[in-house]
């Protein structure tokens, strides 16, 4: 089953919650929640916590960046919440009062597994230099990868095959971007961002794992039934190929 990008909401503010809003949930779907902040007293840039629909707690995956008065100031962490409730309400970010910048990216995801969403182990780092190429290594065909990166620079373009989908890039100092992509084949799965100079950033990356198609196979008393037809007597099963396999 593939993963397709249904919604992406965003907002970028200082100082308290960032909301995405109105996210069109629909059965089966998951959330993926991009978060960044940058501000020189790092203590500020933890989110406290994500929420669906003000009580359903988001999942943090990956987080990268100063904290505790120490590290960049820059961070940015990835949340998922899978089989939120289909409803149409807001993602809300729970930043600090005073933190000086931040911002919100909601992915809405069709066709993601909502049991084990997270495939491979997720990448990120931060530094004061030039932000390097992050690399996932799945182990399912066709993940869905999504990033972001916050930083001091300018960023001036993302990797091959990525759709950025945040562009909060508008300040002199203070620069989000986030960006998604449909992965290959199992393997080592590339994401990156460009900078325009050697300054500090925090970057992060998630592989979403898709679904399994359905099964069409009819029960009888719980028992898997085969249609079977009747040739001379002789049965025959109908069995459907794929790729000339039964």
């Amino acid at each position: 089953m593939a993963i397709a990008k249904q919604q992406v909401v965003g907002q970028r503010g200082s100082g308290g919650d960032r909301t995405a809003a109105a996210m069109a949930v629909a059965s089966g779907d998951i959330l993926v929640a991009v978060c960044t902040s940058q501000d020189s007293n790092t203590n500020n840039l933890p989110v406290a916590s994500v929420k669906f629909n003000t009580t359903e707690a988001f999942t943090l995956e990956k987080a990268m960046g100063g904290s505790g008065g120490t590290g960049q100031p820059n961070r940015i962490e990835i949340w998922y919440l899978k089989n939120p409730t289909a409803t149409t309400a807001d993602v809300i970010a729970d930043f600090a009062a005073g933190i000086n910048e931040s911002t919100l990216t909601v992915y809405r995801l069709s066709g993601a597994d909502t049991t084990t969403p997270i495939n491979g182990t997720s990448d990120g780092d931060t530094d004061n230099g030039w932000a390097p190429a992050m690399s996932i290594t799945t182990d399912t065909d066709s993940c869905f990868i999504i990033g972001g990166l916050c930083s001091e620079a300018d960023i001036t373009g993302v990797g091959t095959g990525q759709t950025s989908d945040s562009d909060f890039v508008d300040q002199s100092y203070e620069n989000t971007v986030a960006s998604s992509e449909a992965g290959g084949t199992a393997g080592a799965q590339e994401h990156s961002y460009n900078m325009n100079n050697s300054s500090p950033y925090a970057q992060a990356c998630v592989a979403i794992k898709p679904g399994s198609a359905g099964s069409s196979i009819k029960t009888i008393n719980g028992l898997a039934k085969a249609s079977v037809k009747s040739v001379n007597g002789l049965a025959i099963a109908s069995i459907k190929t794929f790729n000339g396999l039964a």
